[in-house]
């Protein structure tokens, strides 16, 4: 696995060797836990002209607030979680998704990583849009079965978040 920091921010891994039997772990540090009442889906815009439907999960309610607002401004319909459960039943479910982005430390017994692997596993040409304010949380073994996944590092603008969503977007479209 190769690792490159753009200039934009965002890190981008490639498969090989160079991290093979690195002890890296996604950390699941001590996060404040989520209010149940968090853990429903809020759509922020209904507008039935927005083309396709991103699915933010970030337990930080100020951030996933200002994440959705940015999407939204973008042209992008939004369904919030706070936490990864939740986002797992509601994909699972088979709505039209065009993008999962996901925080990496969130509260509860799934990871970002962890809810990144399952929906690979259940929509395998969904593109995954990861987030941290840590890079020690990039798991190098775990993106390796990731391929094609974009790190965007926290904290992030406007600009940044569309680039890589755009660039997410492309690479999904290009490998279906």
């Amino acid at each position: 696995m190769a690792v490159a920091l753009r200039k934009d921010g965002a890190l981008t891994f490639e498969a090989s060797d160079l991290f093979e039997g690195a002890a890296c772990e996604a950390g699941a540090a001590a996060t404040k836990p989520s209010c149940p009442a968090d853990d429903v889906a809020e759509e922020r815009s209904i507008d039935p002209a927005r083309r396709e439907t991103v699915v933010l999960v970030e337990d930080d309610a100020a951030v996933r607030q200002v994440a959705a607002m940015i999407l939204d401004l973008l042209g992008y319909r939004v369904v919030e979680f706070s936490s990864a459960a939740p986002a797992l039943g509601y994909l699972s479910t088979g709505p039209s998704v065009a993008l999962l982005f996901t925080d990496i430390r969130l509260p509860g017994d799934m990871c970002g990583t962890d809810l990144a692997l399952e929906v690979r596993r259940l929509r395998p040409d969904l593109p995954i849009l990861l987030t941290t304010g840590n890079v020690s949380d990039v798991a190098p073994h775990v993106l390796r079965r990731l391929p094609g996944t974009e790190i965007l590092l926290k904290p992030y603008g406007r600009s940044r978040l569309q680039r890589l969503v755009t660039a997410s977007l492309v690479r999904g479209r290009a490998s279906q």
